[in-house]
C-alpha cells in the first residue's frame, strides 16, 4: 500500500532536528537571510531544500509549497530548474542613507567606550597610528549615548545602514542592551519609507574594494570589531582587506559576490566554534574560498569562551604587553625612580601614604 504523506511547515523543534543544531531557521535560497523553514512530512523528512517558506514576507516573499514542487517535478527534474521559474518578487530600491548622517556620527569618539578602550591598549607606534587611520577609513561612528556605529557601505559608496552596538568600558559588548540598526531608527522617525525601499545588507568594509583595488586578498571575520582590530594589529593593508559579515549566519554567496567579481582571493577566519559551519558554507558557495585555522592554532586555553575569535587572542596579547609608561619606569634605576616620584608629587600636589598605616 502506497504511503500517504501530509506536508506542513516544520516546527522549531523539527527544524532543530533537521539542522542538528539549536537553530530553528536556515538560509533562504532566494534572499540569503536566516529566515527559512522547510516543509516536512508526518515523519519529519523534508521534500527538497527548495520546498519551504521565508519568514520575510514583506520583502523576500519566497514560498514553494509541496504541491507546486511536485507539479514541477513529475519526472524528478532538478531543483535548480524550479528556482529559475519562481515568480520575480517586487523589487524595492535598497536604502541609501545620506553621507551627512554618517559625518555627524563620526564626531565625538572621545565618548565612545570601545574606541577609548582600544586606544588604551599597548599598541606599538606603527599599530597605534594604524588604529587611528582605520577608525577613519572604516568610518566608525558614535551614537549620542556613546554607542559604536558600524556603518555598512557598499562598493559604490552607498550607505546601506549602520549597526548600533553598546560597549562597556572594558571593551566588551554590553549584553544588557541589544543592538539595533540605523535604518530601523530612521524608519521609526519617518526619514525612510519601507514601502519604497528596504534594507539590503553588505559586508562591513565593502567600500574598501575599490579604494584598495591592488590589494590581492580579502580576509573575512564575523565581527566588525574584529576587522578593525586585525587591520590595526597586523598593519597588512598591502596584502589583505579585513571585512566582517556582522554575524555568523550572514555568510552567503550574495554577500561575497562583489569580492568574487573583483577577482580578489577570499580567506575566511571563523570564530573558534564556527570552523565547521563556515567550511560547509564555503563548499556550498562553490567559489575557491580558503577557510583559515588561525584561531584554532592560536587559541589560548585561558580564554573563557568557546566562541573566541582573532580579536580576543590579539587583545590578550596586547594586554600582556607593558604600557609606554611602564616601559619608561622599567628603564629607570632606583635613584631615578625616586626622583621621578618626587617630581610627580610636586607637580600634582600629591603625598606618599604608607600602605600599612593606611590600613590602621
Amino acid at each position: 500500500m502506497k504511503k500517504e504523506y501530509h506536508w506542513h511547515l516544520a516546527s522549531a523543534s523539527e527544524m532543530k532536528s533537521i539542522l542538528e543544531s539549536n537553530r530553528c531557521k536556515c538560509i533562504c535560497p532566494q534572499c540569503g537571510y536566516k529566515s527559512y523553514k522547510y516543509y516536512v512530512n508526518n515523519e519529519g523528512h523534508i521534500l527538497d531544500e527548495y520546498c519551504g517558506k521565508c519568514d520575510r514576507e514583506n520583502s523576500c516573499q519566497y514560498h514553494m509549497t509541496p504541491s507546486q514542487w511536485l507539479k514541477d517535478h513529475p519526472e524528478g527534474k532538478s531543483a535548480d530548474a524550479v528556482a529559475k521559474r519562481l515568480p520575480p518578487r517586487p523589487q524595492k530600491e535598497p536604502y541609501c542613507i545620506p553621507i551627512s548622517y554618517i559625518e555627524a556620527k563620526r564626531k565625538g569618539n572621545i565618548t565612545n567606550n570601545l574606541i577609548c578602550h582600544l586606544k588604551s591598549l599597548a599598541w606599538d607606534k606603527k599599530q597605534r597610528a594604524m588604529l587611528d587611520a582605520m577608525i577613519a577609513v572604516y568610518g566608525v561612528g558614535t551614537g549620542h549615548k556613546g554607542e559604536t556605529i558600524w556603518w555598512q557601505i557598499d562598493d559604490n559608496l552607498k550607505i546601506r545602514s549602520g549597526k548600533i552596538m553598546r560597549y562597556l568600558a572594558d571593551g566588551h559588548r554590553d549584553k544588557q542592551h541589544f543592538g539595533t540598526w540605523v535604518h530601523s531608527k530612521m524608519e521609526q522617525a519617518g526619514m525612510l519609507d519601507p514601502k519604497k525601499g528596504e534594507y539590503v545588507g553588505c559586508l562591513f568594509g565593502q567600500h574598501l574594494l575599490k579604494a584598495y583595488s591592488n590589494t590581492p586578498e580579502v580576509a573575512i571575520v564575523e565581527s566588525e570589531k574584529t576587522a578593525l582590530i586585525c587591520s590595526s594589529y597586523f598593519c597588512d593593508w598591502e596584502k589583505r582587506i579585513w571585512m566582517a559579515t556582522a554575524g555568523k549566519g550572514n555568510l552567503n554567496y550574495l554577500k561575497l559576490l562583489p569580492i568574487i567579481q573583483s577577482g580578489k582571493k577570499i580567506v575566511l577566519y571563523p570564530d573558534h566554534d564556527a570552523f565547521d559551519d563556515w567550511s560547509a558554507k564555503a563548499n556550498e558557495i562553490g567559489h575557491c574560498i580558503k577557510v583559515s585555522r588561525w584561531v584554532e592554532k592560536n587559541f589560548d586555553q585561558e580564554l573563557d569562551k568557546d566562541n573566541a575569535d582573532i580579536a580576543d587572542i590579539l587583545i590578550r596579547r596586547l594586554e600582556k604587553q607593558p604600557t609606554t609608561a611602564e616601559k619608561v619606569i622599567k628603564t629607570l634605576n632606583r635613584q631615578d625612580k625616586a626622583d621621578f616620584i618626587t617630581n610627580l608629587c610636586e607637580t600634582f600636589n600629591l603625598s606618599i601614604v604608607d600602605e600599612q598605616r593606611s590600613k590602621l
